[in-house]
């Protein structure tokens, strides 16, 4: 999981509501777009650390700091969009979440074992080499949507998952799982699931405009070979979530753009679940990320300079989903950042065809918190992130 990710794919101020159908921030949206087909890419560079205090060489983890490796990701989106008639539009858009993993090394170290106690060789932030999950996650989504009046537009997507995880270096946490040989070091896993996008989209004024979309819970298949580390048997389906947004046009030039969001993660027990618990990982509602709901505020503009050049930029916060109770777990998926900045560019190339590019900078956030394994050691966990994007878009 990357908060980074998350927050970033539903309405990017970067990209120009109009011109990129594969980051619809509403499905009603596609009523404003011209034919066209979009093409784009992002190359994603998430930084992640733990510290560790207090709790010696023999812990889990060991005491010092610990950088995860893997540190750069290409994530292609794919969208069209075409007009029916005056009154109705399709569209379908492929886009991905990747870089939602870790890659801690297999240092040497000192371990102790479980049996005897007795302390020797090992490697790992757990004495199991390597450490890390890889997440990745792919969305298909057709879409429809209808101008009901000159000021009002509603649209429907069914939105179509599959996900793949894989996990290493935990077999450690064995005594803790109901089923220890689906822990770890398996190989990866897929599941495939399936939601639903609607949006509603009112002009209030010839300036203003209102846009409203909700996400649903995304139904996803267990990760079976993972059953002992997820809770619900592996159970990982995607949250829910709800945006609203207002657009404001302040002249000819300059349009700026507010959204609220909430993210509803505590619907998922895998996710949502705190680690401490009276049942085993896997177990039904046993352990989790333990990430609470989460708020988030953008804000964008957008620079009409000509027909030929427009600028963006803008700004996003959120809650800290990750408590200090739960820094432990949160090791494999530090999703920390709450502060993300934008900015992007579009030019007419020739003809119908434009180019984009867009940058965003997450600077470093932190959260520390005691050991629940050992409540005298200190663990922090460590983020930010770097992302560049470019894509064209081809009128026809």
């Amino acid at each position: 999981m990357d908060m980074g990710r998350k927050q970033k794919r539903w309405a990017e101020p970067v990209w120009p509501r109009g011109k990129m159908p594969s980051l619809w921030p509403s499905i009603p949206q596609l009523t404003k777009l011209d034919n066209g087909l979009d093409l784009g890419f992002s190359m994603f560079s998430p930084h992640r650390a733990v510290t560790a205090t207090g709790g010696g060489d023999f812990g889990f983890p060991p005491d010092g700091r610990v950088e995860s490796g893997n540190e750069l990701f290409v994530i292609p989106h794919f969208g069209v969009s075409y007009r029916l008639d005056d009154k109705n539009s399709v569209g379908f858009a492929i886009y991905g979440n990747g870089g939602m993993n870790t890659e801690f090394p297999a240092f040497d170290r000192q371990c102790p074992d479980p049996a005897s106690g007795a302390v020797g060789p090992g490697s790992g932030l757990f004495c199991a080499g390597a450490a890390g999950v890889d997440l990745i996650q792919l969305f298909f989504a057709p879409g429809y949507a209808h101008q009901v009046t000159d000021r009002i537009s509603i649209g429907i997507s069914p939105i179509f998952s599959v996900q793949r995880f894989e996990a290493e270096g935990i077999g450690s946490f064995a005594a803790l799982s109901s089923a220890p040989d689906r822990l770890s070091n398996q190989s990866a896993d897929y599941a495939f699931g399936a939601g639903f996008r609607l949006g509603a989209q009112m002009a209030l004024t010839d300036r203003l405009e209102f846009g409203i979309s909700y996400v649903s819970r995304i139904y996803m298949d267990k990760f079976e070979k993972f059953s002992g580390l997820f809770a619900d048997q592996g159970g990982f389906d995607i949250p829910p979530a709800l945006t609203a947004g207002l657009a404001f046009k302040a002249s000819d030039h300059l349009t700026l753009y507010g959204d609220y969001q909430r993210i509803w993660y505590s619907n998922i027990r895998s996710i949502g679940n705190p680690f401490a618990s009276t049942q085993p990982l896997g177990a039904q509602d046993g352990p989790g990320f333990g990430w609470r709901d989460v708020d988030v505020a953008r804000f964008g503009a957008e620079w009409t300079i000509n027909d030929q050049w427009a600028l963006r930029a803008g700004y996003a916060y959120n809650d800290q989903p990750v408590q200090p109770s739960e820094v432990l777990f949160n090791i494999l998926a530090p999703g920390v950042v709450r502060h993300h900045v934008t900015a992007g560019l579009s030019r007419t190339l020739f003809g119908s065809v434009t180019g984009h590019l867009g940058g965003m900078y997450a600077p470093e956030s932190s959260v520390s918190g005691a050991n629940p394994l050992n409540p005298a050691q200190q663990i922090r966990l460590d983020m930010h992130q770097f992302e560049l994007t470019a894509g064209i878009t081809i009128g026809f």
